[in-house]
């Protein structure tokens, strides 16, 4: 990485691919922001380099600013370096970007899989349970058939039944309840007197 000297010890992030031009300018990346016009950051970043870095960096891009067409003055050749460290480091912004991004997105569909897996397990329980209430239902319409059966037969019993209750009914008023109980003293008295 192209870096320059900004005085009282601090240096400055330049470039990423553009590297080997002096050991003195190789530190570990530490970017710096500016914040200002673009013609005075020229000049600030040209005031960075001593006049021999500065023109090796221009004979080392020159080549390529005469294959583009363009006038391969110092000026051109040092804001054609300039375009291309900007454009590095916008790289290396999208590329810091897009790497938040894919780990963003990574937490995501890690999270996203819990929650495919949490509701998986849910509708297996779900199911289980409506499995058990299916049976369960089953159980009931059994015994609700049953219990039909069983009152049909009961009240057919009862329908068979009723003209002998009927004739019991009629025959038990017929009868003289006064000597009915005399008939009951007389009966009781003669099992009683056995004893």
């Amino acid at each position: 990485m192209l870096v320059g000297n900004a005085g009282v010890g601090k240096t400055v992030f330049v470039g990423d691919t553009l590297t080997n031009l002096s050991e003195d300018y190789l530190v570990s990346r530490v970017p710096f922001n500016y914040y200002t016009t673009s013609a005075a950051l020229q000049r600030e970043i040209l005031d960075l380099f001593s006049d021999e870095d500065v023109d090796k960096v221009i004979s080392g891009i020159r080549n390529e600013v005469r294959g583009l067409g363009m006038v391969d003055s110092k000026e051109n050749c040092w804001k054609f370096f300039l375009a291309r460290v900007r454009l590095q480091l916008k790289v290396g912004g999208l590329k810091a970007r897009l790497a938040s991004q894919e780990a963003e997105l990574q937490l995501r569909n890690h999270d996203a899989e819990a929650l495919i897996t949490k509701i998986g397990l849910q509708t297996e329980r779900v199911s289980r349970e409506k499995a058990i209430a299916d049976a369960e239902e089953q159980k009931v319409a059994a015994i609700q058939i049953e219990v039909s059966q069983k009152q049909r037969e009961c009240e057919a019993d009862l329908l068979k039944a009723e003209p002998a209750l009927v004739a019991a009914t009629g025959a038990l008023n017929t009868l003289n309840r006064v000597k009915m109980t005399s008939w009951l003293l007389g009966f009781l008295n003669i099992i009683f007197k056995g004893y």
